[in-house]
């Protein structure tokens, strides 16, 4: 898979994070040498590093939405999820790390392995940097490579099926890319998000996340067919 594009356009602004979240590159061929991101958490959202969102329909403050995007977002029809059809459709990557509920990292086969409560979905991140297979076809997970720069774990997704940022309509499409830098310290597991999508996005979009670690967290079964309705305010008139 290709890496992502050097982000020179907001490289000034990532620099005070880039040393938040450890040094330079630093390979590390097997998991029992890696930093310990292991273990089950919960979105730090009592603590401000991870907001619940709730967001009224036609709310896309802070989002870099072109013309497409906008005008995709503001013809959203929240009701669409609750089709018997979409019932049990999941969030697409872009969104699943960025939900209120919880998830576990562990390392496996050489591999990081996510386990999401949100719709149940397992999400590997393959840390040999092996390429996607020939015509895949987009997952909602999609195709995740990780590598370690220092006590930083990045990764670079694509391949994802098309989904939103947002709740209230947001969208991104099938030919958006990832990019996602994870930093434990201590109990706080720290995620920058990057955002790219040539379809909806005028540039990328950058958001920041923290969850705590809970050892004796489980994660429940989570029943799609009865799914609450989402989060959305109506849209103002």
């Amino acid at each position: 898979m290709a890496r992502l594009k050097p982000f020179s356009s907001i490289a000034p602004a990532l620099c005070s994070t880039a040393l938040l979240f450890g040094g330079g590159a630093h390979a590390q061929n097997a998991s029992d040498s890696w930093p310990d991101l292991t273990g089950n958490y919960r979105p730090a959202v009592d603590e401000g590093l991870s907001p619940i969102e709730d967001f009224e329909l036609g709310d896309f403050a802070g989002l870099p939405l072109n013309e497409l995007g906008l005008a995709t977002a503001q013809a959203w029809d929240p009701g669409v999820q609750f089709l018997p059809e979409n019932q049990c459709n999941p969030h697409s990557v872009p969104y699943i790390m960025r939900s209120f509920l919880p998830f576990q990292i562990r390392y496996e086969d050489g591999n990081v392995v996510i386990y999401h409560q949100s719709f149940e979905q397992v999400r590997t991140i393959y840390m040999d940097g092996r390429e996607p297979p020939a015509n895949a076809e987009p997952t909602w997970m999609g195709h995740s490579v990780g590598r370690w720069e220092g006590e930083t774990l990045v990764v670079e997704t694509s391949h994802f099926k098309a989904g939103y940022i947002r709740t209230n309509g947001a969208p991104h499409s099938d030919q958006a890319r990832l990019l996602e830098r994870y930093y434990r310290y201590g109990d706080i597991l720290t995620y920058l998000v990057i955002l790219e999508d040539p379809m909806y996005l005028s540039e990328p979009f950058i958001d920041f996340r923290g969850a705590r670690h809970f050892p004796g967290l489980e994660l429940a079964p989570y029943p799609c067919d009865v799914r609450p309705r989402p989060r959305v305010r109506p849209r103002p008139q």
